[in-house]
Parts: structure tokens; C-alpha cells; sequence
């Protein structure tokens, strides 16, 4: 029975990613349905992300005030973190916020995981926008922007494990939906978003241990055109991997119990 479980639990995930224009769809849609019937529509997240950049950047004196590309370095690292901690709130929401879906069409449960995942890239394009009309004013558009594609293959892997780890997690105990959104909250704070860490502070504790700072150097780094360190990409290929492995162990001994949660 616990083989039988595991087969159809697999099985299960990977009809899931290979739906893809089922969950593209969904994705799009959930990005639009938060704009409709407004005029600007989905461009008003990429005109919130430039306000709040702009407002960091005239605080740059106590984050930033000896570095000259301080305004690409935030347009860079906002939509990033974006990015990593909409995986993980996002994620601890998805089988919640798919109810509906779940009870009325027959279709992989974990579609619904994996939207959340493509939602957050289509989030993530539209403020990267920003970060485009940034690096191209400043003039600091680099050939090792094609070095952010692997960055993305390790955050889409961390992205899935995410979901998958927290969906049924959150789908079980409803206190985690809150629960992750302070947690993004803390964490943007301590990982070196909007302040740009010295060779002491990357060296401290505070950088050293958190595992968003290597899942969002191996994205940022390459924006800013820096080179990412083989110790950085190493710790979060690991990261990702780990998370994945974790989702999957979770998703298979949850699945068969989340429909009565919801």
C-alpha cells in the first residue's frame, strides 16, 4: 500500500509539470485577476516596485553610500527577493487557495503547487522591468547577464520543492500561511536586500547561515555583473535540492489526507 502511495504520489507530480498550459494559464491568470478592471492592470506591479526602489535609493546614504551602482544593485535584488519569499508564502497557500479547483475538476493536485511557482515568474518579469530600464540608464547591462539563467534553474528548483513542502504543510495547519508572511517580512530585513554587506558582514553569522543569501546571489550577481563564488553556487544548489527533497517526501505522505483539510 505505502508503494502503491508513492507511485501514484510521483506520478501525480510529474503529470503536474508536464500540464504546463494548464498551470501557464492558471499562472497568467491569477496575476491578471488581481488587476482587473483597473486601467494600468499588471503594470501597476512593476510601478510599485519602482516607487519603493526609488524610495530606498534616496535613503542610500545610510545602506549604500560608497557604492555608485547602488541603484541597479536594488533594482536586481527587490524583484529576487520577490521572487524567493513569494515561493515560500505563496507556496504554504497554494492547496488552500485552490479549493475550489480541487473539489470541482479532476486534475493533479499538484498543478496547483506548481502554478504558484510559474505565478511567481510572471510576478518576477514584470518587475524585472525596472531592473532593465535601471541597468540601461546607468549603463550597467553586463554580458554576465546570461549567467542569471542557471540562478534561475536553482530558485525554480528550490521554488517547487517549496510548494510542494509547504502546500499540504499549510493545508494542515493554517497558522502557516501567516506564520511564513512574517517570516518573509523578518528575513528581508536580516538578508542583505537593500543594504550591501561588507566583507565582515558576509563573513558573520547573519549572511553566512541564511539560505536566501546564496539562492539570491546566484540570481543578483550576475545582474550586477559580478561573478558568483563556486562556494555560493555549490551551498545553493544543496539549498534547493535539499527543499526539493524535502517537498517530495512531504507531498507523498500528506497527499492522500489533503482533500479533508481543505
Amino acid at each position: 500500500m505505502a508503494a502503491h502511495t508513492l507511485q501514484n504520489s510521483l506520478h501525480e507530480i510529474l503529470r503536474a509539470l508536464m500540464s504546463w498550459r494548464i498551470w501557464g494559464i492558471a499562472a497568467m491568470d491569477d496575476i491578471a485577476g488581481r488587476y482587473r478592471r483597473t486601467i494600468l492592470g499588471p503594470l501597476w506591479i512593476t510601478l510599485g516596485q519602482a516607487g519603493f526602489i526609488a524610495g530606498l535609493y534616496l535613503l542610500r546614504e545610510k545602506f549604500a553610500a560608497s557604492n555608485p551602482h547602488y541603484l541597479t544593485y536594488l533594482a536586481a535584488s527587490l524583484p529576487t527577493w520577490g521572487l524567493l519569499a513569494s515561493f515560500v508564502v505563496d507556496g504554504s497557500n497554494s492547496l488552500v487557495k485552490a479549493k475550489g479547483f480541487i473539489d470541482a475538476y479532476p486534475i493533479p493536485m499538484a498543478i496547483h503547487s506548481v502554478r504558484s511557482v510559474a505565478a511567481s515568474y510572471v510576478n518576477y518579469a514584470h518587475l524585472l522591468v525596472v531592473y532593465v530600464v535601471v541597468a540601461a540608464f546607468e549603463g550597467t547591462i553586463h554580458v554576465a547577464l546570461v549567467g542569471v539563467a542557471p540562478g534561475l534553474l536553482i530558485t525554480m528548483v528550490f521554488g517547487v520543492g517549496a510548494a510542494l513542502l509547504l502546500g499540504p504543510l499549510g493545508a494542515r495547519f493554517r497558522d502557516l500561511g501567516p506564520a511564513s508572511a512574517m517570516g518573509a517580512g523578518l528575513m528581508f530585513v536580516l538578508t542583505p536586500v537593500f543594504w550591501v554587506p561588507g566583507r565582515q558582514q558576509i563573513e558573520s553569522p547573519l549572511v553566512m547561515y541564511n539560505p536566501f543569501y546564496y539562492l539570491l546571489e546566484v540570481v543578483r550577481a550576475p545582474l550586477i555583473g559580478e561573478a558568483v563564488a563556486p562556494l555560493v553556487w555549490l551551498i545553493a544548489s544543496l539549498i534547493a535540492l535539499a527543499t526539493l527533497t524535502a517537498g517530495l517526501i512531504v507531498y507523498v505522505r500528506m497527499r492522500p489526507q489533503v482533500v479533508y483539510w481543505l
